[in-house]
């Protein structure tokens, strides 16, 4: 992944993640009105945690032709950094909790999994419009060198 390409991802990844996280505690809030509040003077909590889960991509950007074992590594400590920073920020801000720690952890999966596939399947289409321009490219060349004598 390029440093653009992945700076581009970034901003959407925080931005649905800091999405994603407001509706969910909208829906915490309507579903627990006893002893849940939320004051605006943490309205960066949601902001912070969405930065920490986007900054481990960063890890992802490499040289083109890195091996295929240090991709691999490179993912796993991509989870490892992400989930970490996310569950340490959630402890310390007191939103994890023992009575919604399935809730916050599935949430947690789901984005990164639906995030984590939405980049690959990127990668493929582009990856296959690429090749589509390449043998176009050699299919107009081959017919143009068929014409001369």
């Amino acid at each position: 992944m390029k440093l653009k390409d992945a700076l581009k991802f970034m901003f959407v990844l925080f931005c649905v993640i800091t999405t994603f996280e407001t509706l969910l505690i909208a829906v915490l809030g309507a579903v627990d009105s006893m002893g849940f509040s939320f004051e605006a003077r943490e309205l960066y909590k949601p902001a912070l945690v969405a930065l920490a889960g986007v900054l481990p991509v960063l890890i992802l950007v490499r040289r083109e032709n890195a091996p295929r074992k240090e991709w691999m590594l490179r993912k796993a400590l991509h989870f490892l950094l992400t989930a970490g920073a996310v569950f340490w920020l959630l402890i310390y801000f007191g939103w994890l909790e023992a009575n919604n720690a399935l809730i916050i952890m599935i949430f947690f999966l789901v984005i990164y999994i639906s995030a984590y596939t939405v980049s690959g399947v990127r990668a493929k289409r582009l990856a296959e419009r690429l090749n589509e321009r390449i043998n176009a490219f050699r299919d107009s060349e081959n017919a143009t060198r068929g014409d001369r004598p």
